[in-house]
């Protein structure tokens, strides 16, 4: 009897830890907003990757595809914004704000403290894009497993659009140290452009990737590089024994 009530007890606990335990299950998913409406979503499932979602909005043409390494459970965990491209199309468009987001849940690796968190973004455009604003980028890791969650960042990354006449590049990187204490755990990052007009016939591309890596141990580095002379030696001192022989 008392051996049975233990059994449940213990088989109560496992399903309340099953219930409020994050969902596992890796799941990719972008998202776009544009002059402050509800956001649509385009979805990659279990896979690993979205294929271009291609949409017109006020005659402007968004392509926009996104990846992720999960759930492979490889490391560096990473996700990317693979492809974002905005074209001005025939007529071209001004709008107050575009908020482009990709988000990955299930990351089960790395994990502790003072991981290496990369957020960078790359691009380029030609003459018709144009913005008196600061754009940004942003990268977040979140410890509930949301999807499109926010929490740990190292900062948003702002660039600029000012008027050009011939094809400018974009590039942004930035380093930080993040804590993952909790398993499974999602990535977001966040394109969120203000006042921007985009010509006929003009394009803006960008790019944006979110890395998180383990940072080697100090003693890890030291014990690699005061092994390496005595490996040297020790093949050194093998070939001339050969030799001898």
């Amino acid at each position: 009897m008392l051996r049975s009530t233990f059994s449940r007890i213990a088989l109560a606990a496992v399903a309340m830890a099953a219930f409020s335990a994050p969902d596992a299950r890796a799941e990719l998913q972008i998202q776009i907003s544009v002059n402050g409406g509800a956001f649509q979503n385009f979805s990659g499932g279990s896979g690993t990757t979205v294929n271009p979602a291609t949409i017109t909005i006020n005659g402007v043409n968004f392509s926009i595809s996104g990846s992720t390494n999960q759930p492979l459970g490889t490391m560096p965990s990473q996700i990317s914004q693979s492809n974002l491209v905005i074209n001005g199309g025939a007529s071209g468009a001004t709008f107050s704000s575009i908020v482009i987001q990709v988000t990955s849940t299930g990351f089960t690796v790395p994990t502790g403290n003072n991981l290496q968190f990369s957020s960078s973004l790359s691009g380029s455009y030609g003459a018709g894009v144009s913005s008196a604003s600061n754009q940004t980028f942003q990268s977040f890791v979140n410890l509930a497993n949301a999807l499109f969650g926010t929490g740990q960042t190292g900062g948003a990354q702002n660039f600029g659009l000012p008027s050009v006449s011939g094809t400018t590049a974009l590039a942004n990187t930035l380093n930080s140290l993040v804590n993952v204490s909790a398993t499974p755990f999602s990535m977001t990052n966040t394109f969120t452009l203000s006042n921007i007009s985009i010509g006929s016939g003009a394009q803006l591309q960008l790019t944006g990737t979110t890395t998180l890596s383990s940072v080697p141990e100090p003693a890890t580095i030291i014990s690699a590089l005061v092994g390496l002379p005595i490996l040297g030696a020790w093949r050194l001192r093998r070939r001339q024994t050969k030799a001898t022989v």
